[in-house]
């Protein structure tokens, strides 16, 4: 066999032997993210980032400490809080963005408010931007003693 022949089928094979692999999906469980793959090399997939939000912390009187995390999925992504006294959160504060970075783990992002009243319930979610989209995490309330 000549070497171009070789050459050739060596390639088709690489090819074949990625797709029987599935090379693109990972075909583990959904919780399982990986990227897709080009020949040799993986490529990350950027999205959206993915954001949670946690409890909050040290609520007083008239202040607390809003929680959550955000994977920014591959691009710089810059996050906040929005808070409220309603629960559909029709209207709200937002808190200053964060530069939250551009890497695929997943960080904390918390910052404090104030001036809150006491014993009023309030409700807030995180919030994180890239340019691939805007997303907001769960809705949760804290009440100030």
């Amino acid at each position: 066999m000549s070497r171009k022949v070789f050459a050739i089928f060596s390639v088709l094979a690489i090819f074949l032997l990625l797709a029987l692999a599935g090379c693109g999906s990972s075909g583990l469980p959904d919780s399982i993210n990986l990227p897709a793959c080009f020949p040799f090399v993986c490529q990350p997939t950027p999205a959206a980032p993915s954001v949670s939000t946690d409890p909050a912390t040290n609520v007083t009187t008239s202040s607390a400490d809003l929680n959550g995390h955000v994977n920014p999925n591959w691009k710089d992504t810059g996050g906040w809080f929005e808070w409220s006294t309603s629960a559909t959160m029709s209207t709200y504060n937002q808190t200053p963005s964060q530069f939250l970075g551009s890497g695929n783990s997943t960080g904390t992002i918390s910052t404090s408010v104030s001036g809150l009243t006491s014993s009023t319930t309030y409700y807030y979610r995180t919030v994180a931007y890239n340019v691939l989209g805007t997303s907001r995490g769960n809705i949760i309330s804290f009440t100030t003693q």
